[in-house]
């Protein structure tokens, strides 16, 4: 079978592995159109569950996966002055970076074509027995045909931003911090030996009332790392 997969990113590129295990004759081609190296994010946090399936399904990209993240096995969270600590399932977090890269080069192993900086629209198809939408959320390919498909988006209610930290955290952090305007709150896991995600996230009313939706993207970050500063230990 021929199979176009558009979009490069952890979803398109582990399909083109799974279907190449399958049925290594099928002519497998990913189309990305950024350079490849280029993502956006910082890192992706995972449980046992997940990993036990991927070992299930390709072992080898699984233990590539496994030995490039960091572990846990504690949730931390700060509400006010008040911090409580309590054990929990092992979590892992690896860099999105590494976690493509891990899975371009099994993909490429197995002997999928990836083809980078080469954007396909709905007028674009390339010829294949079945394309595959994995264009992310705001997919041309889905949007074109979402009637037909029955695929809908319903946006949430509450803005958020997707930071990174040189703050590593030792464990699955929660941060809840009461503002004259409400509150506001953060989530925070390790991904690397340097680095962690930091999600911060509010009502639409304390996004505004914090002014966070005037401010440029430095006084914006600055008032967050201020609200933050008892968790971050002064990082950025």
């Amino acid at each position: 079978m021929k199979v176009a997969c558009v979009g490069g990113g952890p979803a398109g590129l582990y399909l083109s592995i799974l279907l190449k295990r399958q049925d290594p004759s099928h002519d497998i081609t990913v189309h990305e159109r950024d350079p490849e190296g280029s993502t956006y994010g910082w890192g992706v946090t995972y449980w046992r569950g997940l990993l036990d399936q991927l070992h299930a399904r390709d072992p080898e990209s699984a233990r590539a996966v496994e030995e490039n993240s960091v572990r846990w096995n504690q949730g931390v969270a700060h509400v006010r002055h008040l911090v409580t600590r309590q054990p929990g399932d092992e979590g892992h977090g690896i860099g999105r970076h590494k976690l493509l890269e891990i899975l371009a080069a099994r993909a490429r192993a197995l002997g999928v074509r990836l083809e980078f900086e080469r954007e396909i629209t709905p007028d674009t198809l390339p010829e294949a027995d079945l394309v595959v939408a994995a264009d992310g959320v705001h997919s041309a390919l889905r949007t074109r045909h979402a009637q037909h498909f029955g695929a809908r988006l319903t946006p949430g209610r509450n803005p958020y931003v997707w930071l990174g930290t040189t703050k590593v955290f030792d464990s699955f952090t929660f941060a809840f911090v009461e503002t004259g305007h409400g509150w506001i709150w953060c989530y925070g896991y390790p991904f690397s030996s340097a680095r962690s995600t930091c999600v911060i996230e509010c009502s639409p009313g304390t996004w505004t009332g914090l002014g966070l939706d005037r401010a440029r993207d430095a006084d914006g970050t600055a008032r967050l790392e201020k609200l933050f500063a008892h968790v971050l230990d002064g990082h950025p």
